[in-house]
């Protein structure tokens, strides 16, 4: 299934319902294809690196009949706190992300694939100039203990604990600042990558951006539906000034009938031919007024989320 917006396709590789284990939802592997030549003419676009991802918000629907039924158990941490509030007309939608992921072989894959990077930077200073205005940690260093934290360096094996592991909305990337290189690596255990194309050639070749997807919930849970819509986000320009536009959005997601493990997909559709949706506008000012504390540090400092552009 595939969906033609202004600057690029998306296509659903994988769209399927899913059931496993007592749980029950959909599976999605949404890629964006960008269309190179019409981007390179954005005007301060030619010269610098193109960097696509992905970003989605979310609204869970919930069984609220008063039945007696089950309670409602959130599929994704911080979903209330990310979640547009009442009485908004876009209430209930809300960037779709982890705090903090699992070590699973996705994670282990987006450390592997900066540990050269972290290695060789971790110690250097950071200007006062350029950290967060509430963060006072050097980002690279901070990275690199969340990644220790997380992963057994001799293993691979899961890391005990919870700790925060991302501030970037950006679909798949878990870090914790933009200095730390997007995690552009394609491959089946993963969540999903951006796309970087570098000047002059900027050669697409089979690369994409992508998403790799599974909400689900418990059968018993009082979650009735989760509806989706994801965008494409470009940021292009100097380095001392990049710039950012979205690139049209789709939706999608699955329901069924309370208490029921029959699930029907939502129709996989085009929401924006160009830009965002009133729900994606409202979710991202949301977010960009967001902070978030770290469960491994006891009464530590909060630390502001990555900012979205507006529009």
């Amino acid at each position: 299934m595939a969906i033609d917006v202004e600057y690029g396709r998306f296509v659903a590789d994988t769209y399927a319902q899913y059931g496993q284990d007592g749980q029950v939802g959909a599976r999605m592997i949404l890629i964006f294809q960008p269309s190179v030549a019409k981007c390179r003419k954005i005007a301060g676009a030619e010269g610098h690196p193109l960097e696509f991802h992905l970003i989605q918000i979310v609204r869970e629907d919930v069984d609220e009949s008063g039945d007696g039924g089950p309670t409602v158990k959130k599929t994704n941490a911080g979903y209330a706190e990310r979640a547009v509030p009442a009485p908004h007309a876009c209430a209930g939608w809300g960037i779709d992300m982890d705090w903090q992921a699992t070590a699973d072989a996705g994670y282990q894959k987006i450390a592997a694939a900066r540990e050269a990077f972290l290695t060789a930077n971790g110690k250097a200073h950071t200007p006062e100039s350029r950290r967060d205005a509430l963060d006072t940690l050097d980002e690279v260093s901070w990275q690199l203990s969340i990644d220790a934290a997380k992963l057994d360096p001799l293993g691979g094996r899961r890391g005990t604990g919870s700790v925060l592991t991302s501030l970037d909305p950006r679909h798949a990337q878990q870090r914790i600042s933009t200095r730390i290189p997007p995690f552009t690596s394609r491959g089946q255990d993963s969540s999903g990558n951006a796309l970087v194309l570098e000047p002059p050639a900027y050669a697409l070749g089979d690369a994409r951006a992508s998403l790799r997807d599974n909400p689900s919930v418990p059968v018993g849970s009082a979650i009735i539906g989760m509806r989706f819509q994801t965008t494409a986000l470009l940021e292009y320009g100097p380095a001392d000034s990049r710039r950012a536009m979205y690139l049209g959005v789709v939706g999608w997601g699955w329901h069924r009938d309370p208490r029921s493990s029959t699930i029907k997909l939502d129709d996989f559709v085009k929401k924006a031919h160009t830009g965002n949706t009133a729900e994606f506008q409202a979710a991202i000012t949301h977010w960009n007024g967001l902070s978030v504390d770290d469960p491994a540090v006891l009464n530590g400092p909060r630390h502001r989320v990555l900012q979205l552009p507006p529009q």
